[in-house]
């Protein structure tokens, strides 16, 4: 059984317009001991992160209608979804997955690669990061775990912009 905050089973959203990818990312990480909710449409995904505050979603980035990038680009900026890890979750190339993830405001991203049990550890890497919260995680030298959220350093800084780089497993990291 897989631990998130105070000790509970994380819960982990999962909003991807294919039934495939719902199916077989459901089944891989529910017996990986985490909680899974599906959503094969975007439409009300906003709200639904909003009012259940999952501990982590993957947002698929080519959806119909709304777009994960735009979904990441509207939470990135409420307050009550900084309390839940954001990464796209796509095919496309690690570069412009990169991208992305800075026009967005998401986490991160996990690459789709058809092997479950890289997503597995995947989304179980993030889950252990430090920090209660993604807005409060620092690098500290270490590369794989996310810097602090770049509108926080922003404020704290007179509003001077980091430079972001990204870590090999797609986390944001902001000098």
């Amino acid at each position: 059984m897989t631990d998130g905050p105070l000790g509970r089973r994380s819960t982990i959203l999962v909003v991807d317009d294919s039934e495939v990818v719902l199916d077989v990312t459901r089944v891989a990480l529910e017996n990986a001991g985490h909680v899974v909710v599906t959503r094969a449409r975007p439409e009300g995904t906003i709200a639904a992160i909003l009012q259940e505050k999952p501990d982590l979603v993957l947002l698929d980035v080519n959806m119909p209608r709304m777009s994960g990038e735009m979904i990441a680009s509207v939470l990135a900026t409420a307050a009550p979804a900084r309390e839940t890890i954001l990464l796209l979750h796509s095919s496309l190339s690690g570069e412009l997955l990169k991208l992305k993830v800075l026009q967005t405001g998401a986490h991160g991203y996990i690459q789709k690669t058809g092997n479950v049990l890289d997503l597995v550890n995947q989304v179980g890497a993030w889950l252990k990061r430090p920090g209660t919260f993604p807005s409060e995680y620092e690098h500290d030298g270490d590369p794989a775990v996310p810097a602090a959220d770049e509108r926080e350093r922003a404020a704290r800084d007179g509003g001077e912009r980091s430079h972001p780089s990204f870590s090999a497993d797609g986390a944001v990291r902001r000098s």
